[in-house]
């Protein structure tokens, strides 16, 4: 059999070595969708919705089954589990009895891994079809999902999971409900949980971005399944494939939760798997060699297996995408063992002899490729392994790739898109019934080769789903889920940015910003030491139900609850079809309390929209606080009115549609950026509004000024000229005492093309008017995009001396935004920035003073940093001949388990803070410790 191989990925030069070249298959044809038949198939698809149960099998006639005529599964469900597979040889069915002990008989209760995948591959067809027409049995299958969920509060290795269905008790015993019975097979299982955790957290995504209401209880359906995987220890887990369920189902679950925990978990996982991949030359480079196995009379690797290698492929590409950019150091260990991974499959796995030959095998992949000495098998199996999920994780791995430019090359993007195509060639015509086998016609004796056939395309539909909805991602660089690529700090989904004082020590030198990652909203805190420099952001509150572009250029701070502190917050709310509330976020001194979706003040026909962005806080109403809101609200036709909500301290008070200005000539689309507020008459009151305002017919531009009476608004023109272009400054303006003289300053970063930004400043003065102050800066820089910091500017106070400093977010590419602070000295600005930050720690908070670089293993040194609650109590160090413990506690016992999960050494009644000991053979193990006190902490080791 001829084979053409082609471009292989690249990776670190020590590894490359060990791969030869590779020439390239001309072959990279993209699947055309044929519509039709996908439509056939869905709709066969749901014929295997909610089936008559099973009622026996009549041995005596030839294995006939028998079906219940009134008794079906849930409709939401789909297949009848292990009966599903023997469907057609209903003897093998009958009398099938497993080896291991106990097992019983096969079951025929529906897999919950079975309706995730059905629900999953409608999902991805709607998704490619941008529409959500199977919405109806996607929401009856994550029904039934929901409903197939353990509920045991109390055990938190069962609560939460869903249970691998093996077994029935006994030849002529059919269960017809959802009991596992005495069965110890029939439990929770990682596989399961993990399957079905992926449905719900697809389903919970495709309903929300087509804006479906929510099966109840789905969203803490996903929590409590993605609790049960974080609960399982490594012992639990039992081989790499299932780590790598666990590791898939909750990098779903995280990237919609952001629970920091399912990260340590995720991490923790990956670093397992990348422990025990393959470092080898050869052909076992990049798997994962464990397991005992016999395939064609030859000892195999059981993980080496085509079908597990990509399901751990799978799981470390899902995570990929979990693991913060900042984290260059594990990102980097993780995208070694993905290209390892991947090298193997395009060297040795897949089948590229010519296509265009009769009875070409193209395409398809073998099932192991070597035995247990990395030798090459004699006699090579070739198959298509469309009901599993080899074309997902090639899919997932080419779109991932492509949001990831500075990990992977054009090249290796390139590789993988022609990888999923050569590999997907056939998943088009896999959906055809006619294009399956069904069953012999020994086998046949009922009739049922053409049902065999339309189950068979139903159980293969997914792959051509993901095929079709990822590469028209990649295609049109679009993401999938909203979720996807959120791995790191985007300015581009923040609010508009406030100062205030949240820690209540008088210094207004916080900076709070909403954020999203396209499903929940956050609200976090930056604080600004005296030095200038962030010391720490701070995770405050957190929200699934608060869409982030509803609000977020109409952020303000100030002293709403009336208790004499600048620490509140504000947003106008645009709840659509001209309903809008302003909510308030009041300051606890230590981070926020929500007041309720009622808000401080609501109305129907009032369209937030129609605000803009021009929303400012101030002393409006002159009461010495600010406490109160100004907005321009466009009423069309070039008329624009200043509406006020005066503060109450528990309420807005909405001063009239008149406002305290209007004018039917001042279009307020002309508003050049924000619009701020500050004391610009010096009269000693922050009751006063300035705006840049574009003149487009004399190619002007003016600083106006809405000075504040207390009852009204009066309009006049400080600062004028035609040799100051908007474009150059829009969205880049913040105000504040720059100068230190007491009077309110403007400030503009200028743009002057070819990423030259200079600072300009317009000086306020003792007459209210404003004195620019020329071309040359307060600060400059040929090295900075102005255009990058639009709508993210305030000014704040480090230390309380009066003089204003300015903060701003920096967005960059694909990695984390910069937090830059502009420190004041009196000749001009310093610029400080903070890159490469972002870190979603479990208690969301991050010291950047002190840096946020995870632990690492270290040779002769602690070996590692647990996860686990118990972990600064108990560690694990390893000198030259033996490991030593060391506990807080005295150590009661020691457990030593390899990674099947079997036991291989036990030292009891230890009773001491200090134990040594020795293993005898190489490899990767599991410790587990158990104090005095009955804690447990588990530690991995290699030897």
């Amino acid at each position: 059999m001829k084979f053409f191989y082609y471009l292989i990925l690249n990776f670190p030069v020590l590894l490359s070595a060990q791969i030869q070249p590779i020439t390239q298959t001309p072959y990279n044809q993209n699947i055309v969708a044929d519509n039709a038949a996908i439509q056939n198939v869905i709709t066969l698809n749901k014929t295997f919705m909610g089936q008559s149960k099973l009622t026996g099998i009549f041995a005596a006639n030839n294995y006939q089954p028998i079906f219940s005529n009134t008794e079906k599964w849930q409709e939401g469900s789909w297949f009848r589990g292990y009966f599903t597979g023997n469907e057609g040889n209903y003897g093998a069915f009958y009398n099938a009895n497993p080896d291991v002990a106990n097992t019983g008989r096969w079951s025929c209760h529906p897999q919950p891994r079975h309706t995730s995948k059905q629900i999953r591959a409608m999902i991805h067809f709607d998704n490619y079809y941008s529409n959500s027409a199977n919405s109806p049995e996607i929401i009856k299958g994550l029904e039934y999902l929901i409903s197939q969920q353990v509920n045991s509060p109390g055990n938190n290795l069962t609560d939460g999971g869903y249970i691998y269905w093996l077994g029935r008790e006994g030849q002529d015993i059919f269960e017809q409900n959802d009991i596992p019975g005495n069965l110890s097979q029939n439990k929770v299982h990682v596989y399961e949980t993990s399957s079905a955790l992926a449905g719900l957290c697809e389903g919970y995504l495709y309903l929300k971005k087509n804006n479906i209401q929510l099966p109840n209880n789905l969203y803490e359906s996903i929590v409590k399944a993605a609790n049960n995987l974080y609960a399982v220890d490594l012992t639990g887990y039992n081989s790499d494939n299932y780590v790598a369920f666990g590791l898939w189902g909750l990098s779903k679950a995280y990237k919609i939760t952001q629970d920091c925990r399912y990260l340590s978990k995720i991490i923790d996982l990956g670093e397992w798997l990348i422990g025990r991949q393959s470092n080898a030359t050869g052909i076992c480079n990049g798997t994962w060699p464990h397991g005992d196995e016999i395939f064609m009379n030859e000892p195999v690797y059981h993980e080496a297996r085509i079908n597990y290698h990509v399901i751990i492929l799978r799981g470390l590409t899902e995570s990929f995408d979990c693991i913060p950019k900042s984290n260059i150091l594990f990102r980097q260990e993780l995208l070694d063992a993905i290209k390892k991974a991947t090298n193997h499959l395009i060297k040795y796995r897949v089948n590229y002899e010519d296509p265009y030959l009769p009875g070409s095998f193209f395409g398809t992949v073998s099932t192991y490729y070597s035995n247990r000495d990395c030798e090459k098998l004699d006699n090579l199996s070739f198959s298509f392994i469309y009901e599993d999920d080899i074309v997902e994780t090639l899919a997932i791995l080419a779109y991932y790739a492509n949001f990831n430019t500075n990990n992977f090359n054009q090249a290796e993007i390139a590789t993988l898109r022609k990888l999923l195509n050569i590999v997907s060639v056939h998943a088009q015509t896999r959906i055809d019934p006619a294009s399956n086998v069904g069953v012999s016609p020994n086998q046949d004796p009922f009739g049922e080769n053409q049902r065999a056939k339309e189950r068979r395309a139903v159980q293969q539909m997914s792959s051509l789903a993901y095929y079709l909805d990822y590469t028209k991602a990649i295609d049109n660089n679009t993401k999938v889920f909203v979720v996807d690529n959120t791995n790191f700090f985007d300015s581009n989904r923040t609010s508009n940015v406030v100062s205030l004082d949240v820690n209540n020590d008088g210094i207004k030198n916080d900076i709070a910003y909403f954020e999203t990652n396209g499903d929940k909203t956050f609200l976090y805190v930056a604080n600004v030491a005296n030095t200038n420099i962030i010391s720490s952001v701070k995770k405050t509150w957190e929200s699934t139900g608060y869409p982030l572009d509803l609000f977020s250029d109409r952020v303000v701070a100030g002293d709403f609850d009336n208790d004499g502190k600048y620490d509140d917050i504000a947003a106008v709310f645009d709840y659509g079809n001209n309903v809008t509330k302003i909510h308030v976020f009041r300051g606890t001194g230590s981070g926020f309390e929500y007041l309720g979706a009622g808000g401080f003040w609501s109305a129907s026909g009032y369209d937030a929209k129609l605000l803009g962005d021009r929303v400012i806080s101030g002393d409006f109403d002159n009461d010495g606080k600010i406490d109160d809101i100004a907005a321009f609200y466009d009423y069309g036709n070039n008329e624009t009115r200043i509406h006020v909500f005066r503060g109450t301290g528990t309420s807005f008070e909405y001063l009239g549609a008149d406002g305290f200005w209007k004018n039917i000539n001042y279009p307020s689309n002309r508003i050049i950026s924000k619009v701020i507020s500050g004391d610009f008459d010096n009269d000693g009151k922050n009751d006063d509004i300035a705006t840049f305002y574009d003149h487009p017919s004399s190619n002007e531009v003016s600083i106006d000024v809405f000075v504040g009476s207390g009852t009204n608004f009066q309009f006049q023109e400080r600062w004028r000229s035609t040799g100051y272009p908007f474009s150059q400054f829009n969205n880049r303006i913040v105000s504040g005492n720059f100068d230190n003289d007491g009077f309110n300053d403007i400030i503009t970063f200028y743009d002057f093309g070819n990423n030259e930004t200079r600072m300009h400043l317009f000086k306020g003065t003792a007459s209210g008017n404003f004195s620019y102050q020329g071309p040359n800066a307060y600060w400059s820089s040929v090295n900075f995009d102005s255009n990058k910091i639009k709508g993210k500017l305030a000014a704040f106070d480090s230390n309380g001396d009066g003089k204003s400093e300015i903060f701003a977010m920096y967005n960059m590419p694909n990695i984390d935004s910069k937090l830059q602070t502009f420190k004041n000295f009196s000749s001009g600005f310093e610029l400080n920035e903070l890159s490469d930050w972002w870190n979603n720690l479990c208690n969301g908070y991050l010291n950047t003073q002190a840096g946020n670089l995870t632990t690492r293993l270290f040779s002769n040194k602690l070996l590692i940093k647990e996860h686990t609650k118990n972990s600064d109590e108990t560690k694990i160090y390893k000198n030259e001949d033996f490991f030593e413990v060391s506990s807080k506690s005295k150590i009661k016992n020691i457990q030593l388990f390899d990674f099947s999960g079997k036991m291989v050494k036990e030292f009891d009644n230890i009773l001491s803070e200090k134990f040594r000991f020795n293993i005898p053979n190489n490899g990767s193990y599991i410790v587990k410790i158990t104090d005095v006190n009955n804690k447990n902490s588990v530690n991995k080791i290699i030897n």
